[in-house]
């Protein structure tokens, strides 16, 4: 069968070179042609170097100054087989990656598949931080699910035609976050099945991934994406109560109130005891629930889902539906279950801080 690879690229030059390795290895193992396609937008001196390893290793390098998306719809507008597989320029394919997508799209009614995703590298005190977050989740679902509902761009494979007739990947997305979980929904609203591929299985760096800054900047584009998928995708959304940075704006003002009231300055003490309660509750729960994670890890982790929050409710605010603050993007069967119950022992828990401030704060203004 043959195959055409689209590759978004910028920098990760030598990460990218282990791409194009694995895959001459895997053209090996498959009977038809597989054109591999480039779409870089680097600057120098990568762009040259780039443009030289694509053609020393067998790929067609193209110059594209546009997003991550678009760049893929390029890509597949540009390719000259039925078949168009996605990858990110961070991974590395098994051997035997195009056989399991040649047995799936053997079958003509197949028009989306999601190839199996496994992370790599060392495993730093940082990786387990980001392991213990909600936001690696996602690539596990091929290994457990018999269909999925959408599937991550990193290792995604689609017939050309039908790619074209969805019109891609929805250009509202102006960062690489939220428009494969989109073109996911759109076609699973369909009714088209989007099948799992176990073996055809791409190996993610985990380099890109351990780094706080690099995850601070991922976790920010997650949060704005999913602001975009709530008002795209409305149907697929539950109720998130009380978000916590309203929390942690309530008690601020009400701590500052009660000082004011009571001209009390310690009442201010209140608001990073509050805060840290809050955050030490909550980590302590996380750290019993996953695996290999300490309570210290499971607290380094709120900074990120902390700062994913903040952007999607300013998201939200600057696009002109506050209203979606309070509604969460659920994608997979089970997912509501599990986002509900995470919220809603965060929900009795910030609300209970909340009566016992109220209460002390009454007391400090009553005996002031």
């Amino acid at each position: 069968m043959d195959f055409s690879v689209v590759i978004p690229a910028r920098g990760r030059t030598d990460l990218l070179r282990t791409l194009l390795e694995s895959l001459n290895t895997a053209r090996g193992f498959n009977d038809g042609d597989v054109e591999i396609l480039i779409l870089d937008d680097s600057d120098e001196p990568y762009s040259t170097a780039i443009k030289s390893m694509s053609t020393g290793l067998g790929a067609s390098y193209i110059r594209a100054e546009m997003t991550v998306g678009a760049k893929r719809n390029l890509g597949a507008r540009m390719s000259n087989h039925d078949i168009v597989v996605f990858l990110d320029s961070d991974v590395r394919v098994s051997d035997n990656f195009f056989c399991g997508y040649e047995r799936v799209f053997a079958a003509k009614e197949i028009n989306m598949a999601i190839g199996l995703l496994e992370f790599y590298g060392d495993e730093s005190w940082y990786w387990k931080v980001v392991k213990s977050t909600p936001f690696v989740k996602c690539f596990d679902m091929p290994r457990y699910m018999d269909m999925l509902p959408w599937g991550c761009s990193c290792n995604m494979a689609v017939r050309r035609d039908f790619f074209l007739e969805l019109s891609g990947f929805s250009d509202e997305f102006r960062e690489p976050a939220g428009e494969d979980v989109d073109l996911g929904l759109r076609v699973s609203k369909r009714h088209i099945p989007i099948v799992p591929v176990k073996e055809s299985v791409a190996f993610h760096s985990n380099t890109t991934w351990s780094k706080r800054r690099d995850m601070i900047r991922r976790v920010c584009m997650y949060g704005r994406g999913d602001a975009v998928l709530v008002e795209r995708h409305p149907d697929s959304t539950v109720r998130s109560g009380l978000r916590r940075w309203i929390f942690f704006l309530a008690i601020t003002i009400i701590c500052c109130l009660s000082a004011i009231v009571s001209e009390n300055a310690w009442m201010l003490l209140m608001i990073p005891t509050l805060i840290v309660a809050e955050l030490l509750a909550v980590s302590a729960k996380i750290s019993v629930k996953t695996e290999d994670v300490s309570l210290c890890q499971a607290l380094a982790s709120q900074e990120l889902v902390l700062r994913n929050e903040l952007s999607y409710i300013l998201t939200c605010i600057s696009r002109g539906h506050p209203g979606n603050v309070f509604r969460q993007i659920v994608t997979v069967e089970g997912q509501a279950y599990d986002i509900l119950d995470f919220m809603r022992f965060a929900y009795l828990l910030d609300l209970g801080l909340l009566m016992l401030l109220f209460i002390f704060s009454g007391l400090v203004i009553t005996y002031a």
